[in-house]
């Protein structure tokens, strides 16, 4: 069981297991510019009171509520 915390996750639901985002490969490589953006200070991480992770693709209103004021 993985519980996903911006982009990091915690192993077997352990709190001090946690394995951040700016941890792994996907990150560390920069394989499609994570790092990039986020060196350059334009990667925002958001978290919204009683929105999932699922929510943010599911339900098109959170969406565009939070993400796309910041793609101007």
């Amino acid at each position: 069981y993985q519980r996903r915390v911006h982009g990091g996750f915690f192993l077997n639901d352990k709190p001090d297991s946690m394995v951040t985002m700016r941890g792994q490969q996907i990150y560390t490589e920069d394989l499609f510019g994570l790092q990039t953006l986020d060196k350059s200070g334009r990667l925002t991480l958001t978290t919204v009171d009683n929105v999932s992770h699922n929510h943010w693709v599911e339900k098109p209103e959170i969406f565009t509520k939070y993400v796309i004021p910041l793609l101007d």
